[in-house]
């Protein structure tokens, strides 16, 4: 059901049993002014996806919530009728569309979908007319047999509709809902989005969502995306579709359009995903291996493309555009199954390629990163898993990009992983760490760099040998990466300098609280490697690294941390960071004990706080 935060709804006296009937029908009628549509944007680009259609009541409307209404026309009979009101006028709304949309249209009530053949069938004609595909959210009120819920699901894919369900649902598990139903899309409620950026237990929740969704092959549409922090959280946790004030207010159909306000979104959140997502080699990968393709637009005939595809025996698809914006892709080998029965090139020959055309392609700006390309043309439905990948830049057609490619491009990228990687800890070596700071550098991001160092390794390693050394380091290398899935960001960074010292690169704004519970998980498990436990019971004789004799209870850990938030992106260097963090260094390495020490980046220099 609609957010009420975001559908306020009007108190008024409630009306006698007889006028409540004039009233419903008259409010019926009115549809236009209380049908809202909030669109729904791919999160990799920013791009338009659909709309979900929302029942915001007006003053006046006779019902004091939606809730009301509902249950009113569910205790009257009068549920298809507030339906048709409400879908009629969204199919009306978006008829003349400039581009193919998806129509997201909620099923009320509680006893399922409810849905005759009758409203299928008209509801289907009123889709091919138009360039409207319609996907039903099934209510998350539902109380009735599940078995005969999932009937109903399978009888609506019949006839070409797809289905939404809530992350909530009442009296099941949502897991075994998702699992048992198999939508097409699954809804993260905004309850579960709003604030997650700062709340880790809503984190752990919505990537387990994404994350079971994405074996169940469901796409992922996360609302309540109002905040930039909760919007780069969601980016990072790999979902695919998002909606929410920063993607674009609520609407009314006459004021809905894809025009300059859209594109401009559409720019600031393609360019908020690179940002964001995190750092992979041969990031800029799509620009290497992206592909000319054939296009033509929406009206071109069918026989056309045909003669287009047995000429051209090597091309597997082409683009269907409108402008130079793609709207759908058509695969040779659908499209000839398709017209190979009995009446099929006789019935479509002659119209338009827009009624065969794929409507839903997979499309991804040009500065994707490749794992993220894979990951996404992988979770595709099986039979489209090996489809084209349309390439855009800002939403303008590029290219494409085969399967293939994109796989051999991330084989190639991780055994160039694999080549810099520690032997010890697996973690990115040098090479890589450069690069990650060249990158958040370029991008002129805020980002803080915890240098990590420990006390004493040299006489940790010679007193007890370098097994027991290594097994330091990898403990060391294992925290680092807990402590920043615990209190980091998503695309966080923990590479590996070299011996016994690592570095972090976060995004997060609590660095007091990373940087504590990498102490503390440090000084807890350390104790492991020493013999009977001693470390923190014994006082050590040690000889430090200038050869001379301390007291102390053994190995600690030093974290040097340099906040880049204020600097210029054109002329600060990997020097000048090098510099300023070796003093933070200094400064923790002659501090007694386990500490951090924290300087910050400026413009032109690093002044330490």
């Amino acid at each position: 059901m609609p957010d009420p935060d975001l559908c306020p709804h009007f108190e008024k006296p409630r009306l006698t049993e007889q006028d409540d009937d004039i009233e419903f029908l008259h409010l019926m009628d009115r549809a236009p002014e209380w049908v809202r549509y909030r669109p729904v944007r791919y999160l990799s680009t920013g791009q338009l996806h659909g709309y979900y259609v929302h029942v915001c009541l007006p003053q006046g409307a006779g019902f004091d919530t939606l809730e009301s209404l509902i249950a009113n026309a569910e205790q009257t009979g009068r549920l298809r009728t507030l339906h048709q009101a409400v879908w009629q006028e969204a199919m009306g709304s978006f008829q003349s569309f400039p581009r193919q949309v998806v129509l997201f249209l909620h099923v009320y009530g509680s006893a399922g979908l409810g849905l005759d053949p009758a409203q299928l069938e008209s509801l289907q004609q009123q889709t091919q007319e138009t360039l409207v595909q319609v996907v039903f959210e099934l209510s998350p009120t539902f109380a009735g047999d599940f078995e005969v819920l999932a009937g109903e699901v399978s009888e609506v894919r019949k006839y070409g509709f797809k289905v939404c369900m809530k992350s909530s649902w009442n009296g099941y598990p949502w897991p075994l809902a998702i699992a048992r139903l198999h939508p097409d899309y699954v809804k993260a409620d905004a309850i579960l989005t709003r604030g997650a950026s700062a709340n880790h237990t809503q984190v752990i929740a919505l990537e387990t969502l994404v994350e079971l969704a994405r074996k169940l092959n469901c796409h992922v549409i996360v609302e309540g995306l109002d905040q930039e922090a909760d919007l780069k959280l969601t980016m990072g946790l790999g979902a695919q579709f998002g909606t929410g004030e920063l993607l674009g207010p609520l609407e009314q159909g006459h004021t809905v359009h894809a025009g300059q306000v859209q594109q401009h979104i559409q720019a600031q959140i393609g360019r908020m995903f690179a940002q964001y997502h995190g750092y992979v080699p041969a990031k800029a990968g799509l620009e290497k291996i992206v592909r000319p393709v054939k296009t033509v637009h929406e009206g071109t005939r069918v026989e056309e493309v045909v003669h287009y595809l047995n000429a051209s025996a090597l091309e597997s698809g082409v683009v269907v555009t409108r402008g130079n914006e793609p709207v759908g892709l058509v695969i040779r080998e659908r499209l000839f199954q398709r017209l190979a029965t009995k009446y099929g090139y006789s019935l479509f020959g002659n119209k338009a390629i827009s009624r065969l055309m794929e409507r839903d392609p997979l499309v991804l700006e040009i500065d994707t990163p490749l794992e993220t390309v894979s990951r996404l043309a992988m979770a595709r439905k099986y039979e489209h898993v090996y489809d084209l990948v349309i390439v855009t830049r800002l939403g303008q057609l590029v290219g494409v990009v085969t399967v293939q490619d994109i796989l051999n491009a991330v084989t190639s990228a991780q055994i160039e992983l694999a080549r810099d990687a520690n032997p010890l800890t697996g973690l990115p070596g040098n090479r890589r760490i450069e690069q990650e700071i060249l990158w958040r550098l370029s991008s002129g991001r805020a980002f803080t760099i915890i240098y990590t160092d420990l006390d004493y390794f040299k006489w940790f390693n010679d007193r007890f040998g370098f097994q027991k050394g290594d097994l330091v380091i990898g403990y060391t290398a294992q925290v680092l990466k807990d402590s920043a899935a615990a209190f980091g960001f998503p695309g966080d960074f923990v590479g590996h300098i070299g011996g016994d010292d690592f570095i972090l690169i976060t995004e997060t704004d609590d660095v007091e609280q990373l940087c504590s519970d990498i102490i503390e998980r440090f000084e807890e498990g350390v104790t492991q490697y020493y013999p009977n436990g001693a470390h923190g019971t014994e006082d050590f004789d040690i000889t430090d690294r200038h050869g001379q004799r301390v007291h102390s209870n053994g190995l600690s850990i030093s974290l040097s941390v340099l906040e880049c938030r204020e600097y210029n992106r054109t002329t600060t260097s990997l020097e000048l960071i090098s510099e300023e963090a070796g003093e933070l260094k200094k400064r923790a390495k002659n501090t007694f004990g386990s500490v951090y020490v924290r300087g910050a980046l400026s413009d032109t220099n690093a002044a330490i706080e």
